[in-house]
């Protein structure tokens, strides 16, 4: 007889290739492999983005899933201090042009009042003229027109506190305008003598004094620029005590300023 399959005799129980002890180790009556189970259907892709969503899709919001991760997804909030911002330079922008213009206004009505006011009473306006020194010398002096008026009335009011007061605060003074800016203080202390002059000096000495070496008078020194951008010189004539302060132009140099008013002091010599 034939052998069958496994190579037994006709009384063996043929060996089924997949009973046990088989290469496969397979039983009968055993667990089936199972295959993976094949991915869920892929969903349609989402629509460009601008475009509606098409008719029965999952509507996407707060919370919902994203399409390529599937983490939910969380929508920023828009911003809206873009335009509170721009709103509200607008309106500070709007405040500041109505400022100005009312400023402009206010500026020509007080100037045309100005005006009216020095035609019809210079004294109240400008000052008497000063008394303590000559405006023809002292513009011969600086080289150019000047006037001088007593710090009294409504512009000796404002230049009282523009002017450079640091010395002599108390004695009899002048201002003086003149072109290009100039602007001066002349004060003058009769009497004073070297006790005012040296007082003078200490309270300068380590503030504002720039230099002794001055070539005017008994003796003189010259002072650094003020916060107005005044600077000058305090000089000694025997008993009087001068000083002159003044801004010439814009270069607000101490050097040149010194110079300038050493030339206006001269005039005060008695």
């Amino acid at each position: 007889m034939s052998e069958g399959w496994g190579g037994g005799t006709p009384d063996e129980e043929p060996v089924h290739p997949s009973a046990p002890g088989s290469p496969t180790g397979w039983s009968p009556g055993g667990p089936t492999p199972q295959s993976p189970a094949p991915p869920p259907p892929a969903g349609p892709p989402p629509p460009p983005p601008g475009q509606p969503l098409p008719p029965g899709s999952p509507q996407q919001g707060w919370g919902a899933a994203g399409p390529a991760t599937g983490e939910p997804v969380t929508w920023a909030s828009p911003r809206t201090g873009g335009k509170g911002c721009l709103r509200a330079c607008l309106v500070v922008g709007a405040i500041g042009v109505g400022v100005l213009v009312i400023g402009i206004v206010a500026l020509i009505v007080l100037g045309g009042r100005l005006a009216e006011e020095i035609a019809e009473n210079p004294d109240a306006v400008l000052g008497a003229p000063c008394q303590i020194a000559s405006s023809i010398e002292v513009a011969e002096a600086v080289g150019q027109p000047v006037e001088l008026f007593e710090l009294e009335g409504v512009m000796g009011g404002m230049m009282d506190a523009l002017l450079d007061k640091r010395l002599l605060a108390e004695a009899p003074d002048c201002y003086g305008i003149g072109d290009d800016g100039f602007l001066a203080r002349i004060a003058v202390l009769d009497d004073g003598g070297a006790a005012s002059f040296a007082e003078a000096r200490a309270l300068a000495q380590d503030t504002f004094l720039l230099s002794e070496e001055v070539d005017i008078g008994d003796e003189a020194f010259c002072t650094t620029i003020s916060d107005a951008g005044s600077s000058g010189v305090l000089v000694r004539f025997d008993d009087r005590v001068v000083y002159v302060s003044l801004i010439e132009g814009s270069a607000f140099d101490p050097q040149p300023a010194c110079g300038l008013a050493k030339e206006v002091a001269r005039t005060l010599a008695p």
